[in-house]
Order: structure tokens, then C-alpha cells, then sequence
């Protein structure tokens, strides 16, 4: 089973988010340089989708934007004009944030096994903070699009306890070949 980079992370993250917008998002995407963050940028007014990873790597994967960021997001997705974030935007961020990161998703199975998504889980609101717990940091992946802001972001590590119980069935394994 291969690794990964947080270069990997960022230029598959680029790529996912790209296609999203030559398909079916209108507008032009411009990708910032990627960093590592432990906490999410604060904006007056904010919207957060997460969904988490599970399986041979544990995580998560986000998208977060201002809520104008928002409305012209989900405007181009749904070809309806929205001036104000209501249930439609989060709807349409939350199957914006599924398609880049399920195909995020999809893209690194090939180089490490199968991992799992949970389904979106969207905030919305005022002055809020999201940090990541845990050791590692986030992959942060900014883009502007026609000058609106909004960030991609990976959160992934080796599942533990996965690798507890393969090296536990290796070790049992082992000693049984030599019974």
C-alpha cells in the first residue's frame, strides 16, 4: 500500500475541484498554493460542510466559504439566483463539497485501499471557529472563484486501529504456519 504527500493531497484536491468546474459549475477557478492549517479562517459570516473519511485512513475532508461565496456556488450549481444563504445553498455547498471530495476520495483509493465517506454535514453562521483535533493538520487547498474565496481542505492519517488488527491477524497467522 502506497502513501501519500501533502503535495499529492493539494494537486488532487486541485484536480477533483477543476473538473467539478468544467462540468458543472460556472466561473473562473483559480487555485491558490496549498499550507497546512490546524484551524479554519474566520469570516463574518461563514458557511462549513465536513465529511469524514473512514476505512484504511481515518479523517476528514471540508470546504468552507463566506456565505456570499455560498449563494454564488450554489447559483451556478442549481441556475437559479440566491442573494441569502437558506436551506437550498446549504444543499447545493453540501453536494458541492460530496462531489470534490468523493472524488478526492476515489482518486487516492488507488494508491492506498478503500476509504469510506460519511455523508455532508453543513454550518452555516456568524462568527464561529473550527479547529481540527488531533495530531495532524489539515491540508488546506485555497481557490478564488471570480473573486470569491472558499478552501478545500484533507485531514488524513493511517487508521490505528485497522493497522492494530492487520498486524494482530499477520502475528496469529504466522504462528499457526509454524505449528
Amino acid at each position: 500500500m502506497e502513501t501519500f504527500t501533502h503535495d499529492d493531497v493539494v494537486e488532487l484536491v486541485r484536480d477533483t475541484t477543476r473538473t467539478l468546474f468544467d462540468t458543472m459549475l460556472s466561473g473562473e477557478l483559480v487555485a491558490l498554493p496549498g499550507y497546512k492549517s490546524s484551524k479554519v479562517e474566520e469570516y463574518e459570516e461563514s458557511v462549513f460542510c465536513l465529511i469524514g473519511f473512514t476505512g484504511n485512513y481515518v479523517g476528514s475532508g471540508s470546504l468552507h466559504c463566506s456565505g456570499a461565496c455560498a449563494c454564488r456556488l450554489a447559483s451556478s450549481l442549481l441556475m437559479t439566483e440566491f442573494t441569502k444563504v437558506d436551506e437550498e445553498v446549504l444543499d447545493a455547498i453540501a453536494e458541492i463539497t460530496n462531489m470534490i471530495v468523493g472524488n478526492f476520495k476515489n482518486a487516492l483509493e488507488e494508491k492506498v485501499g478503500v476509504i469510506g465517506i460519511s455523508t455532508p454535514t453543513v454550518i452555516f453562521g456568524h462568527q464561529y471557529a473550527a479547529r481540527n483535533f488531533g495530531a495532524s493538520e489539515w491540508t488546506a487547498v485555497p481557490f478564488t472563484v471570480d473573486g470569491d474565496a472558499f478552501d478545500v481542505r484533507i485531514r488524513l492519517e493511517k487508521n490505528k486501529e485497522i493497522q492494530r488488527l492487520l498486524e494482530r491477524y499477520t502475528l496469529e497467522k504466522t504462528s499457526q504456519a509454524q505449528l
